[in-house]
C-alpha cells in the first residue's frame, strides 16, 4: 500500500511538472528570427526548468527497506530528452548529477554512475533517431524508458548490498510503472501542446481570415469605385469604345456614338458588329474571318491591336486603329473594343513615304526609289527584256539664267508630265539629276523604245516655256536577260546613247533655242525689233562699200540682231546706253557682258563667234576707248563697220537726246574718223548711209 500511495504521489507530481513545464513553454517567447538559436534557446529555458523540477523531487523521496531513496528522477530526464532535446537533457542530467552528489546519502556513487549511464543512453537514443529521421512516439519513448529504468533498478540492487532481496519489489513496481508514467506524461505533454499549437493555428488562421475578408471587402468596395470610375472615363472618354458581347455592341461611349453617327445608342446596342463592317478587312480578310482571328488571338490570353474598317450610319467607311482586350466587370464578361480614326494618319504616312520616294518637284520616283525598285524587277526573269532610257533637257540652265528659276522648275515639271504620260502604267519614270531622267521599261525591245520616244518628241513639239521650245536628249538600252550584262552597263550604254543623240541635235537645238530667244527678247523691248529692222535697211545701203562683203554684212547682221539678248537677264534701268555726245556714246558694258554670257550658253556655232566680236563693239580705233586693250585692225572689221552703222541709227534716232540733223550727224562722225572709227571705212560708208538713205532713219 506504501508503494502504491508512493507512486500515486510521484504520478501527480509529475503531471503538475508536465502542466508547468507546457505552460512555460507556451507562455515563454524567444524573440530569434533564426528557428535553430530559438529552439536552442527553448531547450536551456526548459533544461533549467527541470532541473527545478529534479531539486524538488530528490527532496521528497521514497524511502525503502533498506534506506534506500526513490525518486522520479528517470521519468524527468526521459521527458526532458524526448520532450525537448539534447540541450535540455544535458542540463537535466547534469542538474540530477549535482543534487544526487549533495545530498550524499547511501550509495551516491553508484547512483551518480547510473545518471551518467541513463543520459548517455537517452543522448544515444536521440542520435540514432535524428540519423534515421525518425521521432518520439510512445513506443519508441516507452523502450528508452525501459532502458533507463532498468539501469536505474540495477543501481537500486547494487545500492542494497546483502539486503538487496529487499529491493527487488519496488525496484521492478517502478521498473514497470515509470515508463508508463513517462509515455502517459509524455503524451499528456504533446497533447497539450498540440492542442496550443492548434488554439494558435485557429488563432492565426482566424486573424488571417478576418484580415483577408477586410482586404476582400476593401477590394470589393476598390473594384466597384474603379468600376465606376471606368464606367464614367468609358462614356466621356475621347476615343470610341465599344463593349462586345462577343459581336454583339452591349454598349457604347459618346465618342463611338460620334464616331459613327448615330444619336442614341440604343441605335447601337445589340447590333452584330459584323453588320458595321466593311465586307473585306485588313489583308483582304472577310469581316467574318477577321472577327474569328480577334476572338482566336484574344483566346490565347493576349491583347489584339489590329486595324478595323468600320461603316457609319451614313454609309462612309472609316479606317480604325482598334485594341481588343478581354474584360471583366462585376456583372459579366465583355469584349473591349476601342477604336481611333487613322485616315488622317494614314494619308500622312503615304504622303511621308510617297516624299521619301519621289522628287519633291516633278513627282516621279527619285534616284534611292528606282534603285531599290530596280533591285527588285532586274531579279524577276519576268521582266525581260528589261529597257533603260536616259534622258536629259536642253537648254535648262539658259532658262533658269533667262526666265529665273521658277520657269526653269516650270521645264523640268513639264518634262517629267511628257515623259510619265509617254510610258506605260507600269513603267518607272525617276529624277536622278537636275536635267537628268531615267526610266525603266519591263518588257520592253527597242521597238517599244522608239514608239515611246516618238510620243515624247511629239508632245515636246506642242509645248512650250514662255517662247522657248522644249527639248530633251534621248538614249536607250536594253537588257536581254537576268544574266550577262549588269544593269549598270545596260544604263552606262543608255547613257552613251543620250549623249550621241544630244551632240547630234545640238545646232539645231541651239538654233530654236535662241529664236525663242529673240521671241522674248521682242515681247520685253518692241522697240529692239525695230532697232533690228532699221539696222538691216541701213545695211543694204552699204553694198556698194568695197568691204562690205557678203560674210561681212552676216555678221554685222548678227551683231544688230543680238546685240541686247542679254537684256533678258538685266534689270531695265541697266539696258540705257551711256554718253551725252557721240565721243562718249558707250553700249552698258553689263548689257555686253550679258549678251555674251546669253550667246555663249546657247553654243549655236555662228553666234559664238559673234559672241567674241560683241565684246569688242566698245573699243576705239586708236585704242582709247573699251577694256579689250585693241586697236585699229585690231578690231574685227565687222565690229568697226557696225560701230559706223549703229552710232548714226542711233544719234538719228534719239533726236531729243541729241538734236542734229544728218548733215551734223555726218559732220560728227568724219571727225572722229582715226580715233573712233575706221578712217577709211568711215568715209565710205558714211556717205552711203547718211547722204543717199536719209529718209530711212526711224525716230525713235
Amino acid at each position: 500500500m506504501e508503494q502504491i500511495m508512493a507512486l500515486i504521489s510521484k504520478a501527480s507530481v509529475i503531471l503538475a511538472f508536465v502542466f508547468i513545464s507546457t505552460l512555460i513553454g507556451k507562455n515563454f517567447k524567444v524573440n530569434k528570427n533564426d528557428e535553430n538559436s530559438k529552439r536552442d534557446y527553448t531547450q536551456v529555458i526548459q533544461g533549467l526548468v527541470f532541473t527545478l523540477f529534479i531539486f524538488i523531487d530528490i527532496k521528497t523521496p521514497f524511502v525503502g527497506a533498506n534506506k534506500i531513496s526513490y525518486d522520479a528522477r528517470e521519468v524527468l530526464l526521459n521527458l526532458a530528452a524526448a520532450g525537448y532535446g539534447p540541450i535540455t537533457a544535458a542540463i537535466t542530467a547534469t542538474a540530477t548529477f549535482i543534487i544526487r552528489w549533495l545530498r550524499g546519502t547511501k550509495g551516491t556513487e553508484i547512483a551518480l554512475c547510473g545518471i551518467a549511464l541513463v543520459y548517455f543512453l537517452e543522448i544515444g537514443f536521440i542520435y540514432v533517431l535524428r540519423v534515421r529521421k525518425l521521432s518520439f512516439n510512445s513506443v519508441r519513448l516507452f523502450l528508452m524508458a525501459l532502458l533507463t529504468n532498468i539501469i536505474s533498478a540495477m543501481t537500486v540492487l547494487m545500492m542494497a548490498g546483502e539486503g538487496w532481496v529487499n529491493e527487488i519489489e519496488p525496484a521492478l513496481t517502478f521498473v514497470i510503472t515509470y515508463p508508463i508514467f513517462t509515455v502517459v506524461a509524455f503524451n499528456i505533454m504533446q497533447y497539450i501542446r498540440n492542442r496550443e499549437q492548434l488554439l494558435s493555428e485557429l488563432s492565426e488562421r482566424d486573424k488571417t481570415l478576418h484580415q483577408k475578408n477586410c482586404q476582400l471587402q476593401y477590394a470589393n468596395e476598390e473594384l466597384q469605385r474603379n468600376e465606376q470610375h471606368f464606367r464614367t472615363m468609358f462614356y466621356y472618354s475621347s476615343e470610341a469604345i465599344f463593349l462586345l458581347e462577343k459581336d454583339q455592341i452591349s454598349d457604347v461611349n459618346l465618342a463611338a456614338m460620334k464616331l459613327l453617327e448615330y444619336d442614341e445608342k440604343a441605335e447601337l446596342q445589340g447590333k452584330s458588329l459584323l453588320l458595321m463592317m466593311t465586307e473585306r478587312q485588313k489583308e483582304d480578310q472577310t469581316a467574318e474571318a477577321y472577327i474569328e482571328d480577334v476572338f482566336r488571338r484574344l483566346g490565347s490570353g493576349t491583347a489584339v491591336q489590329t486595324e478595323v474598317m468600320l461603316r457609319t450610319r451614313n454609309n462612309m467607311e472609316l479606317l480604325l486603329e482598334s485594341v481588343f482586350i478581354e474584360l471583366e466587370l462585376t456583372d459579366k464578361k465583355y469584349i473591349y473594343m476601342s477604336a481611333r480614326d487613322i485616315r488622317d494618319r494614314k494619308r500622312q504616312e503615304r504622303e511621308i513615304l510617297f516624299r521619301a520616294q519621289h522628287d519633291a518637284l516633278t513627282e516621279v520616283a527619285n534616284r534611292q526609289y528606282f534603285n531599290e525598285m530596280l533591285k527588285k524587277i532586274e531579279m524577276n526573269e519576268g521582266n525581260y527584256p528589261l529597257a533603260f532610257m536616259m534622258v536629259d533637257i536642253n537648254g535648262l540652265k539658259l532658262t533658269n539664267d533667262i526666265f529665273g528659276h521658277f520657269r526653269g522648275d516650270e521645264l523640268i515639271v513639264k518634262v517629267a508630265g511628257i515623259l510619265s504620260g509617254s510610258c506605260r502604267s507600269r513603267d518607272l519614270v525617276a529624277r536622278v539629276g537636275g536635267d537628268e531622267f531615267v526610266i525603266l521599261f519591263p518588257k520592253a525591245d527597242e521597238a517599244v523604245l522608239k514608239r515611246v520616244t516618238e510620243r515624247i518628241r511629239q508632245k515636246l513639239e506642242r509645248e512650250k516655256i514662255e517662247t522657248l521650245p522644249l527639248s530633251v536628249a534621248i538614249g536607250y538600252a536594253v537588257k536581254a536577260d537576268v544574266e550577262g550584262v549588269t544593269a549598270d552597263e545596260v544604263m552606262a550604254a543608255a547613257d552613251e546613247s543620250m549623249y550621241q543623240d544630244k551632240q547630234m541635235n545640238r545646232q539645231a537645238n541651239a538654233r530654236r533655242f535662241l529664236q525663242g530667244v529673240l521671241e522674248k527678247l521682242y515681247q520685253i523691248s518692241p522697240q529692239d525689233k525695230t532697232q533690228t529692222e532699221g539696222l538691216e535697211m541701213l545695211l543694204t545701203q552699204t553694198e556698194g562699200v568695197p568691204e562690205m562683203n557678203p560674210s561681212i554684212r552676216k555678221e554685222i547682221g548678227q551683231l544688230s540682231t543680238y546685240l541686247n539678248v542679254g537684256k533678258l537677264i538685266l534689270d531695265r534701268d541697266e539696258w540705257e546706253m551711256s554718253g551725252y555726245d557721240l565721243q562718249s556714246l558707250r553700249f552698258p558694258q553689263k548689257l555686253v557682258e550679258s549678251s555674251y554670257a546669253v550667246l555663249r550658253n546657247v553654243g549655236e556655232i555662228e553666234t559664238l563667234v559673234i559672241a567674241e566680236y560683241l565684246t569688242g563693239v566698245n573699243e576705239a580705233w586708236d585704242g582709247s576707248e573699251g577694256v579689250l586693250d585693241i586697236s585699229g585692225e585690231e578690231i574685227p572689221l565687222a565690229v568697226r563697220a557696225f560701230r559706223i552703222l549703229f552710232d548714226a541709227y542711233y544719234i538719228k534716232t534719239h533726236p531729243q537726246r541729241f538734236g542734229k540733223d544728218l548733215s551734223q550727224i555726218k559732220a560728227d562722225m568724219l571727225a572722229l574718223a582715226g580715233r573712233r572709227y575706221d578712217p577709211d571705212l568711215c568715209a565710205k560708208m558714211v556717205n552711203c548711209i547718211i547722204e543717199q538713205t536719209a529718209p530711212l532713219f526711224p525716230v525713235c
